[in-house]
């Protein structure tokens, strides 16, 4: 009987180890899924922030680019704006997960220099500012503040 029952729990531990477990990949592009996701949000205030969170380097515009906020932060929305024009452009979303589209960022690979931020915020004023900037190789080097 107790070799049964030592039978048994070995047993289910062994099929609570092979179950999957909770949580998500994480990382910087959500376990190979294409998805940047973003480190804790932050308040937003009238200061800017001078020291980027997070940097990457050599991000193709030929391609969406996506990021997946916190879950700290409620419903956001996103919206892209460029610098020398100062035109807003609200930014798909769904759920928290925000897409600059690769058009967007096709177009801004045109121009050598050319600069945008992204502001993603939820209705508590939490949320994140992106720069995006084009290098001289048309890669865009984007940063999280």
């Amino acid at each position: 009987m107790k070799a049964l029952l030592r039978f048994v729990v070995a047993c289910l531990l062994a099929v609570a180890m092979a179950l999957p477990g909770i949580g998500g990949d994480g990382g910087p592009n959500g376990g190979g899924t294409g998805v940047w996701v973003l480190p804790a949000a932050t308040f937003l205030s009238a200061a800017p922030a001078t020291i980027a969170r997070d940097t990457h380097m050599s991000v193709s515009t030929s391609e969406d680019l996506r990021f997946m906020a916190s879950g700290e932060v409620g419903e956001v929305v996103a919206l892209f704006i460029d610098e020398f024009s100062g035109v807003p452009m609200a930014l798909p979303v769904n759920g928290r997960e925000v897409t600059v589209p690769a058009a967007v960022l096709g177009a801004m690979a045109q121009a050598v220099g050319a600069r945008a931020d992204i502001v993603i915020v939820d209705p508590t004023l939490r949320g994140y500012v992106i720069k995006v900037a084009i290098a001289v190789d048309h890669t865009a080097v984007v940063r999280v503040y």
